[in-house]
């Protein structure tokens, strides 16, 4: 089984111990669940291949060739050097992965990556806040010290820039129905024509 070594210690403290194989389960359960996942066969099956490959201790065969074989259905003539589907397609896991994790797995415990250069998946637990509070809503010098200890873990910084971006699309549409509201308002008699 591949696990990250040394789980990553991030501003909530460390978190503790690899994660098993019941939960890396029922993590893959959950992100193949999810909407980003749901409708994409090829991408449930290629992250379905690599983890239940790595599960069963068989890392040193997650290749392009056994990939594209065994989870993406190529035939046994495939030859990675002509064809770069398996190196397109996982692009787009590891893109999918970060969507997942910066939108309806935030708060999920386990993190299943699949880092550039490799298909072998790697597994750890996410550090656990000890507030309730979210990290997008604690004062900005924390969450910007916060990014800067990531260092250049692309994945999560990718994943901070989606779910930040996600934010700023949310609030701008609150703005924008603001705005109009706004002006439906200021044309009613029933309220002052000012509005500040």
């Amino acid at each position: 089984m591949v696990m990250k070594s040394g789980a990553r210690v991030d501003e909530f403290g460390a978190a503790q111990g690899a994660p098993r194989a019941d939960e890396i389960r029922d993590q893959l359960g959950r992100i193949v669940a999810s909407a980003i996942f749901r409708d994409s066969l090829r991408l449930t099956s290629f992250l379905r291949f690599v983890v239940d490959a790595a599960l069963a201790g068989k890392s040193s065969q997650i290749k392009a060739y056994t990939v594209a074989i065994e989870a993406l259905g190529r035939p046994a003539s495939f030859d990675p050097q002509v064809d770069p589907i398996v190196r397109v397609e996982a692009g787009r896991l590891r893109h999918a992965l970060a969507h997942y994790y910066a939108s309806a797995g935030l708060d999920d415990p386990i993190v299943i990556e699949l880092l550039r250069g490799s298909y072998v998946p790697l597994f750890h637990r996410r550090a656990v806040s000890p507030s309730s509070e979210p990290p997008l809503r604690r004062e900005p010098g924390d969450f910007a010290a916060a990014i800067q200890a990531l260092g250049d873990d692309q994945a999560a910084l990718q994943a901070i820039f989606e779910r930040l971006t996600e934010v700023r699309r949310q609030i701008e549409a609150m703005a924008a129905e603001i705005e109009t509201a706004k002006t439906i308002l200021q044309r009613s008699e029933l309220v002052p024509q000012r509005w500040d």
